[in-house]
């Protein structure tokens, strides 16, 4: 039974087995598969499936729907059937290589903003332009979110990509953003987020990204300026007709700059709408309060530009600008008012000149009288001072021979002690030594007793003087003999021999330590 079965099921597996290999290695492997290179992105057109519903507006459909699919395809490689669909490669492109490959645009370089429109998706709303990225429920039009540097892959057939510059701020300015889209804001409120109009940030310095169909910016320079006036026209307070030059320090805050482009346009704008307007208008005001004459004496000239400077500053304040500074550089005065009064200031000057020049002659004088007794000055004090030094240099002789004379008195009396001291020192060392002469007679003669005392007597240390005094090899030897004999009428003092001879090391021994004795007290 069973191997009925194998020989039933044995072809069907084989059969099977041939079947699959021959659909991956052939069909799928060799003529489903597809290859996408780097920098290449693949987009495929279904053959089969259910009608697009909106064909018009619909470019790109879902999967399951017959038409071009949403989803494209980046490197790498793929298994698609090429008998119900047509795949299409192309090239991820740059700007440069766009002429020759027009399909796609792809790569979005540095300092570059990608504005995406749509093609694909239900058309907008009257009046609207811009459109959120809804995958979903997409629209046509220009989608609100920009791409930034890098490689983006869209489907060609559903979206085009446009290129523009990035905005870029240098330092020391700021970019103003007026948002194209949005309902207005409130009437005297700059716009927010989701608003049309001036927007109430500010860019600073730096690179942004943004989309140029949402956001317009206008690059404004901040900080103060310098801004010359030249040739404003005015009547004097005596009716001459004055011409002034000046210059006016002004500038706008980073945090005014939306409030200023709202109401007067752009950086041109306030100048030719307030700051030039009201320079002339002051000038005229304020020159108008001073007469011709006035206008030449520079206290006149300085309460002038004081008075300008001041009603400018509160003027451009009350309009968001700041003011600094109004510096009258020039003023022109008709020549019929201008030659008599600089003649008589001429003349002035020149008796201011002639006065001065009478003070330094008389100052000169008195310099030159004064260098005189100067001069008188110190020939008296050369005279005095020669007489001092002489008299300081005789009293200083005298006192260096007094000096020397109780020096060599003093020297005397000290060499007269000297020798007496030397004297005396003399007679006690001769004393002392005389004294040390009888007190080495006296030990002499007192050890001398000690031994003789020692001894036994004067007649002991004779012979012990006698024994000192025989030939080293001399070798006595004594014999001890019964009575009656040679030996027994010896003298007495003949037995004591060996006790002499001890007492001769004995007596040597001390005579040594009393010759180190001595030695030793010299050291």
């Amino acid at each position: 039974m069973k191997d009925r079965l194998y020989r039933l099921l044995l072809p069907l597996f084989i059969t099977a087995f041939v079947i699959g290999v021959a659909y991956i290695g052939i069909w799928e492997w060799m003529i489903c598969r597809v290859y996408i290179d780097p920098m290449e992105i693949m987009y495929v057109n279904s053959k089969i499936g259910e009608e697009n519903p909106d064909p018009e507006n619909a470019r790109i459909v879902d999967e399951g729907v017959k038409g071009m699919q949403k989803t494209i395809y980046g490197e790498g490689r793929y298994f698609i059937n090429p008998v119900v669909n047509d795949c299409t490669v192309t090239k991820v492109v740059s700007t440069a290589e766009r002429v020759r490959y027009r399909p796609f645009l792809g790569i979005i370089e540095p300092l570059q903003v990608g504005m995406v429109e749509s093609r694909s998706g239900k058309n907008p709303a009257s009046g609207e332009f811009l459109v959120d990225s809804d995958v979903k429920n997409p629209k046509k039009g220009v989608i609100l979110e920009p791409l930034t540097p890098g490689v983006w892959r869209l489907n060609p057939h559903a979206y085009e990509i446009k290129i523009s510059d990035a905005i870029k701020v240098a330092p020391g300015y700021v970019g103003c953003l007026v948002s194209q889209w949005g309902s207005p804001p409130p009437k005297g409120r700059l716009a927010k987020e989701g608003e049309q109009g001036v927007m109430e940030q500010v860019l600073h310095p730096g690179i942004y990204y943004i989309n140029p169909k949402a956001f317009s910016v206008i690059i404004v320079d901040i900080g103060y300026r310098q801004t010359p006036f030249e040739g404003i026209n005015f009547l004097s307070k005596d009716g001459f007709n004055i011409e002034v030059d000046i210059s006016v320090v002004w500038g706008i805050l980073p945090e005014k700059v939306p409030i200023i482009i709202e109401r007067f346009g752009n950086a041109d704008d306030v100048m030719d709408k307030i700051v030039r307007p009201q320079v002339e208008s002051l000038c005229r005001i304020e020159g108008s309060k001073y007469g011709a004459v006035e206008l030449i004496e520079g206290i006149s000239r300085e309460k002038f530009q004081n008075a300008f400077t001041e009603k400018l500053v509160e003027i451009c304040q009350n309009k968001d600008i700041q003011a600094r500074l109004g510096l009258v550089r020039n003023i022109t005065i008709p020549q019929n008012i201008r030659d008599p009064i600089q003649k008589s200031k001429i003349a002035a000057e020149e008796m201011n000149t002639k006065k001065e020049e009478q003070k330094t002659q008389t100052m000169e004088n008195q310099l030159e009288k004064l260098k005189q007794e100067v001069i008188k000055g110190i020939a008296e004090v050369e005279a005095n001072t020669e007489k001092e030094t002489a008299t300081i240099l005789a009293e200083g002789d005298r006192l260096v021979a007094q000096i020397n004379a109780d020096q060599q008195i003093e020297v005397a009396k000290l060499s007269r002690e000297l020798a007496e001291i030397q004297a005396e020192i003399t007679r006690t060392i001769g004393l002392a030594e005389n004294k040390a002469k009888e007190l080495k007679r006296r030990a002499e003669a007192d050890r001398l007793v000690q031994e003789i005392h020692a001894m036994g007597g004067p007649e002991a240390y004779t012979l012990y003087n006698f024994a000192l005094n025989l030939d080293p090899n001399l070798k006595i030897f004594i014999r001890h003999t019964g009575n009656g004999t040679l030996w027994t009428d010896l003298p007495a003092g003949m037995k004591d021999l060996e006790n002499m001879a001890a007492m001769q090391i004995l007596q040597q021994h001390q005579q040594e330590e009393a010759d180190r004795k001595p030695a030793n007290k010299k050291k």
